[in-house]
């Protein structure tokens, strides 16, 4: 008699539809449904915008909507979506609530995926785990085919794979990562009592004057996103500092741009006390492969001629006054 095999959460399916990367955030068109997607940047490389392939999604609750991440193009039929999940509240909300199998280092969380479906006939949301089917209909995930309840598997465990007769040293190993693993969690309240407060500087490089407009108190404001993420700074400068991005009269330069983390914003967060340093790009096998654009003038020592004590206490003068405007 051959056992089950054991109960393990997930949220996965195949599904066809047509990815459109010149839109922020990027979005996968199913039928007439259109859902933001979290593209990998694996899966990146294979889409063809604008084209139907079948995808390797995982759904997901993002910014109180359904969303897909997308994990890889496949070649092969669509799939139902399914679920294996426990079906308990969130905020007072039925969900269907993924968890994580397993801890693959010691400092991995308890992270938990929650779910919006339509299930008509629901059973009451008591935490318990069930194995479900759906399907997408009019934009949501709807549950056409479910078996439970069974009682819920553990949460974020390690899962013991037998090759072979593991090594005194590898036991010693993996007992010093259990005893992390099982180390709980801190809470908001408890992080924020050992958080040290210290001043977050950021460096933000580019190559082409951004996209901008001007406010009415004359700042110019734009925004700079972090690479394929959906994190964007927001940027406030004067008109002055950013006039340097536009008439540096490099044919290839790059920019740095670096300020302080402030508040939070609905996309990322802002850069305030902005700083900007513009640089020409030389081609490589120059002595100097960037030169920044602006710098003090120095006057050279006349060849062959000695110092005198005198001419030297005045050039140290000199030095420290160096880049100092008098006002």
């Amino acid at each position: 008699m051959t056992s089950s095999p054991p109960l393990s959460y997930q949220a996965i399916a195949k599904l066809e539809g047509r990815i459109d990367l010149d839109v922020k955030p990027n979005t996968l068109t199913v039928g007439d449904a259109v859902f933001p997607a979290l593209i990998s940047g694996y899966a990146r490389k294979k889409i063809v915008p604008g084209e139907s392939q079948t995808f390797l999604v995982y759904p997901r609750f993002w910014r109180s909507q359904l969303a897909f991440e997308v994990r890889k193009v496949v070649n092969c039929p669509p799939t139902p979506i399914t679920l294996n999940g426990c079906w308990e509240l969130s905020q007072d909300l039925p969900f269907f609530i993924i968890y994580r199998n397993e801890l693959k280092h010691p400092t991995d969380r308890k992270l938990q995926s929650l779910i919006p479906v339509v299930w008509e006939n629901a059973p009451p949301a008591d935490g318990q785990f069930w194995k479900a089917i759906a399907e997408l209909k009019d934009g949501a995930i709807t549950i056409i085919e479910a078996e439970g309840p069974f009682d819920p598997p553990p949460k974020a465990t390690r899962f013991g794979h037998k090759t072979k007769k593991p090594s005194k040293a590898a036991i010693a190993h993996t007992e010093v990562k259990a005893e992390a693993i099982a180390i709980e969690p801190l809470t908001r309240e408890e992080i924020y009592a050992m958080a040290t407060p210290a001043k977050v500087q950021l460096t933000c490089k580019l190559n082409q004057v951004p996209k901008h407009r001007i406010l009415p108190d004359k700042q110019v404001e734009f925004f700079l996103r972090d690479g394929e993420s959906e994190r964007i700074f927001t940027v406030r400068m004067k008109p002055k500092m950013f006039k340097k991005l536009t008439d540096h009269g490099y044919a290839d330069w790059v920019a740095a741009i670096s300020g302080e983390m402030g508040e939070a914003t609905e996309t990322g967060f802002e850069l305030v006390n902005p700083s900007l340093q513009v640089f020409e790009k030389k081609p490589k096998g120059d002595a100097e492969a960037v030169t920044p654009a602006y710098t003090e003038p120095q006057e050279s020592a006349t060849p062959g001629k000695a110092e005198s004590k005198e001419s030297k206490a005045v050039g140290q003068r000199k030095s420290l006054l160096d880049g100092v405007k008098l006002r």
